[in-house]
């Protein structure tokens, strides 16, 4: 299998270069089920791409970079509608690809004041993102709003460190710890920043557990529970603390980063490489990545 990634930065999307490695996996027959007409998710030819996005903060319309609103005549970036034509104009429907999350969608304009969870939830369900993880900010409503929050969107929402008392509602919570994708071939697990017990409205009876513990319980559980071979974490804990956790982990391929909002390329000013790699304890390659608000 291959990965081949783009990232929709929080203030523009644009397609990145790819990174390619390979391990050796076993080879298993197509099924009817098999995303792709021309190989299966453990099959050396199949390429999944991966695109991903984080820190957005509401900014659901388009703004200048300035990171106010566009008036005539001005450069204007980002806004969902741009990210929507982007994704129907590069994300192909005949391949498997994935949208990745990496969390702190609320807190940052108007939009979330005046209609809180709505819009922002409206939004990402038309971008048919895969799965999210928890960033510190969705927090900011409380416990209540985060359950509320995470009831309104079509996808799988993850944090393998995060422990919620249940919505007051009675219904179940649907924050899960990972969630595995057989049609892909992968499975995606979640973590969110310890900080987020002091930066955000989450209160006392929510629990932040060791990232770098919480994660690899998740990874031994996936492996040891399923056949999947590539396991994609789904990071909001941001990139120094990503590259720590890679290095002191096994049995991750790909980190798909937020929180830090770095700037990852060859371009002047980037924090690292894009994808920046790191080896593990098993001195196996991770790759991560993260996109760039530029607000």
């Amino acid at each position: 299998m291959r990965f081949r990634h783009s990232f929709l930065l929080g203030c523009l999307a644009l397609a990145s270069g790819r990174a390619a490695a390979r391990r050796r996996v076993p080879t298993r027959q197509p099924s009817s089920s098999s995303p792709s007409p021309a190989s299966a998710p453990n099959e050396p030819d199949y390429v999944l791409r991966v695109y991903h996005m984080n820190d957005i903060h509401v900014h659901l319309d388009q703004f200048n970079a300035q990171g106010s609103d566009c008036g005539a005549g001005e450069a204007c970036f980002g806004g969902s509608a741009r990210l929507k034509q982007y994704l129907l104009d590069h994300r192909p429907r005949d391949r498997p690809s994935m949208l990745l999350n990496a969390g702190d969608e609320t807190t940052g304009t108007l939009y979330y004041r005046a209609h809180g969870h709505e819009k922002i939830a409206e939004a990402l369900n038309e971008l048919n993102v895969t799965a999210m993880c928890l960033g510190n900010h969705e927090f900011d409503g409380g416990i209540d709003g985060l359950h509320a929050f995470v009831d309104m969107l079509g996808f799988p929402v993850l944090s393998a460190n995060v422990h919620l008392p249940p919505p007051s509602n009675g219904r179940p919570s649907r924050v899960g710890r990972y969630r595995v994708f057989p049609e892909y071939g992968v499975a995606v697990v979640g973590v969110t920043t310890e900080d987020t017990a002091l930066e955000s409205k989450a209160g006392h009876a929510a629990r932040f557990d060791d990232v770098i513990r919480s994660v690899q319980a998740a990874v031994d559980e996936i492996y040891a529970t399923t056949d999947i071979k590539r396991i994609i974490l789904l990071s909001h804990i941001g990139y120094d603390v990503d590259q720590k956790l890679a290095a002191q982990t096994t049995g991750l391929y790909y980190i798909v980063g937020g929180h830090t909002d770095s700037l990852l390329g060859s371009m002047a000013g980037a924090e690292g490489r894009y994808p920046t790699v790191v080896r593990n304890k098993d001195w196996e390659n991770v790759f991560i990545v993260q996109a760039f608000h530029c607000q």
